[in-house]
């Protein structure tokens, strides 16, 4: 039985990933951070009442007196801002600083410490995404593997690839903790928070308003079930135990290979809601001015975690956006 935190666990990725372990055998989720932020929502975990909720910023907490009373033994890090159009915006670009780099150099720190006290190796499993290697063409078939610089085009990017350097660095400086990094392509699934992509355009049809969408919608994104990214983390769990130098010191990509412009999802979207009659896309969504800096096209190369690991993708992403659009109805239908 391995015991884990879960940081960022009231989140959308990470209450999905909370769900996921406690019914996993041979895991313990002990523990789960969130300093419940306006993205995050406690009673997406409530059924766990026997599990710790930690209320509290991971860079502000006394992080060894938790895993002193916890004794983790991996922990999997998913705790950040992540909404690129906030960390644009100068009075919030702070917030990412301090979500996405200082929290991580702290955690790796306490990490370390916990180690040179007890003796206790504590596995972290860091969740980076692809943003921190920049967009690519729209006219290439390049893929982007783990070796592939980094490259962030806005904030946010810039903060989750200072999160990887920092990581890197002290373990190479010092040796002292296991790591890994998973970077994954655009998570969608239930509970995702109203003010991504696909909730956003669900939710405005559902209300009967435009959709909006950045400039010309052509923009091109690689979206991953989120409940298929999970099974890929415990998969790079199971292999630390198994044989450990396959994982410490490795990044692992995580993506679909389904690729598709954002009017593309929108046109997916409006087929499996039954509105193909009332209109296209492009005649049921407003433009908006695009955002600064805004990549164009992402697309990993996967290869490694295939391969490695014997991991795979399940879910179709048309199935997918079934599930997303039913859960969506309930919870606008719970604002009403």
């Amino acid at each position: 039985m391995k015991n884990l935190i879960i940081t960022g666990g009231a989140g959308f990725i990470g209450s999905n990933a909370v769900d996921y372990f406690v019914k996993k055998d041979g895991y313990q989720v002990t523990a789960v951070i969130d300093k419940l932020t306006y993205a995050a929502d406690v009673r997406r975990i409530k059924n766990y009442t026997d599990m710790m909720l930690y209320k509290f910023d991971v860079a502000e907490a006394n992080l060894e007196y938790m895993f002193e009373k916890e004794n983790p033994d991996v922990i999997v890090h998913f705790a950040a801002e992540s909404h690129v159009d906030n960390s644009i915006l100068a009075d919030t670009t702070d917030d990412f600083i301090k979500s996405n780099y200082v929290s991580v150099a702290k955690l790796v720190n306490a990490i370390r410490h916990y180690k040179m006290k007890t003796h206790r190796n504590i596995l972290l499993v860091h969740i980076s995404t692809d943003e921190v290697l920049g967009d690519m063409p729209m006219d290439s078939d390049e893929e982007y593997d783990e070796c592939q610089p980094l490259r962030p085009n806005n904030p946010y990017a810039a903060t989750k690839a200072a999160a990887e350097q920092i990581i890197q660095a002290m373990h190479h400086t010092h040796k002292d903790f296991d790591y890994t990094i998973l970077r994954a392509t655009n998570n969608y699934g239930p509970a995702q928070h109203f003010e991504k992509f696909i909730p956003t355009v669900i939710k405005s049809l559902l209300q009967g308003k435009k959709i909006p969408i950045y400039g010309s919608g052509w923009n091109v994104r690689e979206w991953l079930w989120t409940s298929d990214f999970i099974n890929g983390i415990d998969k790079v769990i199971s292999q630390y135990y198994q044989k450990p130098t396959d994982i410490c010191g490795q990044i692992f990509h995580f993506g679909s290979g389904y690729r598709i412009t954002n009017l593309g999802v929108v046109n997916t979207i409006l087929t499996k809601m039954g509105l193909t009659k009332t209109g296209t896309a492009h005649e049921m969504i407003e433009s908006v001015p695009d955002r600064p800096g805004h990549d164009r096209k992402y697309a990993l190369n996967c290869q490694k975690a295939k391969s490695l690991l014997n991991w795979s993708v399940r879910m179709p992403f048309e199935n997918g956006i079934g599930t997303v659009i039913t859960d969506i109805e309930q919870r606008v239908g719970e604002l009403k």
